[in-house]
C-alpha cells in the first residue's frame, strides 16, 4: 500500500473533497499529505528545506483588513499532525486561499501563529482526515519564499529524496 499514491488536488475544496473521499474508501490508518510550500523569512526555511508539519492552522478563515486580520469564532482553525521521528525540520504551517503575494501579507499570516511556511490544502486535508479517524503526516518542501519569488521547481527532487526517507521509515 505504500506505493500508491494520490493527486488530490490545489487547494482547500479540491485537496478535502479528494482526501476525504480516498479515506473514506480505502480507511486508511495512516496517511501523508506531500507537497510544496512557501516559507516565511525570518523562520529559518530556506529554499529546499524539507519541513514535517507538527499542525495547521486555516489562517485566512477570517475576517481581513488592510493590516489585519481577526478569526470568526474564537480562533483560527487549528490540527496537531502526528510527527514520525525523522531528521526533518518540524513546525507549524498555515493553510491559505491564495499564497502571500507581498510582504506585509506573509508578516501578518506568519505574526498570527509563528507558523515557518505556507500551503493551500494542509489544514483541509487534516479536517477530511479527523473525520475519517486517519493520522495524518504532512511533509512538505520550501520551494519558494513567501512574499515574492517564483517557485523553485528544482527544490522537488529534495521532496522525492524526503519521501523515500518516509517510506522507509514507515515500512518499519
Amino acid at each position: 500500500m505504500l506505493d500508491e499514491g494520490f493527486v488530490i488536488g490545489m487547494g482547500k475544496v479540491h485537496a478535502s473533497l479528494g482526501a476525504y473521499e480516498i479515506f473514506r474508501a480505502l480507511r486508511p490508518e495512516l496517511a501523508v499529505l506531500a507537497g510544496i510550500a512557501g516559507g516565511y523569512e525570518g523562520s529559518g526555511a530556506g529554499l529546499g528545506d524539507v519541513f514535517l508539519s507538527t499542525e495547521e492552522v486555516m489562517v485566512d478563515e477570517g475576517r481581513r483588513g488592510v493590516d489585519w486580520l481577526r478569526p470568526i469564532f474564537k480562533e483560527f482553525p487549528r490540527y496537531k499532525l502526528f510527527v514520525p521521528e525523522l531528521p526533518f525540520k518540524k513546525g507549524v504551517f498555515n493553510t491559505v486561499s491564495s499564497v502571500s503575494g507581498d510582504n506585509e501579507v506573509a508578516e501578518l499570516y506568519r505574526g498570527l501563529t509563528g507558523a515557518v511556511c505556507e500551503n493551500m490544502e494542509g489544514a483541509a486535508v487534516a479536517e477530511a482526515a479527523r473525520l475519517s479517524g486517519v493520522k495524518l503526516v504532512e511533509i512538505r518542501v520550501v520551494s519558494n519564499i513567501c512574499g515574492g519569488g517564483d517557485i523553485d521547481w528544482s527544490t522537488l527532487d529534495s521532496l522525492r529524496d524526503s519521501l523515500l526517507t518516509l517510506k522507509k521509515f514507515l515500512s518499519k
